[in-house]
């Protein structure tokens, strides 16, 4: 009898763990503040605890909203860009320091990542096979080009790397449907 009790605590504990890291992907999937408060303050929250975590100094800077929503699959598409800019920053640019600007124009909104890390060579990344190049770059790059917009990436070794996203503000998916209405 003893047995069961100790095999169902480990059991129920194994539950609450597993619970616990399912939460944990949920919300660095969809953060609650993306749709409660928005892309920059999601961005600003995110930004802030992956800078404490991978102990790398992190400017975060936001222009032009003045308190102004985007559509949800831009503000979607962008979180989701900016989690997987960081954290190919945190595998592999080995950087000091690491900028995110956010800034919305007339028809688009622009996002740089900048690192001052080892960098690597572009066009090499892109005339490697889809399993050499990682999930990553591709992923951010199809990310952007499904809701029309484009992704460009600056780098050589030894020179750190920017990322710039441009997403435009109306496309044919979001035209007259903004879901934080």
């Amino acid at each position: 009898m003893v047995h069961q009790e100790t095999h169902l605590a480990q059991v129920m504990e194994l539950a609450a763990r597993l619970s616990s890291e399912a939460h944990a992907l949920a919300w660095e999937l969809r953060p609650p503040e993306l749709d409660h408060l928005g892309l920059q303050a999601a961005l600003a929250r995110y930004v802030e605890q992956w800078s404490q975590r991978a102990n790398v100094k992190m400017d975060f800077v936001c222009t032009g909203f003045a308190g102004q929503r985007l559509p949800a699959q831009v503000e979607v598409a962008l979180y989701r860009i900016a989690q997987e800019a960081l954290t190919n920053v945190l595998k592999h640019a080995r950087a000091v320091s690491v900028s995110l600007v956010l800034e919305l124009e007339q028809a688009e909104v622009v996002m740089l990542v900048e690192d001052d890390g080892c960098g690597f060579d572009v066009e090499a990344s892109g005339d490697a096979s889809h399993a050499e190049q990682g999930l990553g770059l591709l992923g951010m790059r199809e990310r952007a080009e499904l809701i029309g917009g484009k992704l460009n990436i600056e780098s050589a070794p030894d020179a750190g790397t920017t990322l710039v996203v441009r997403l435009p503000l109306i496309t044919k998916e979001n035209l007259g449907a903004n879901e934080h209405e």
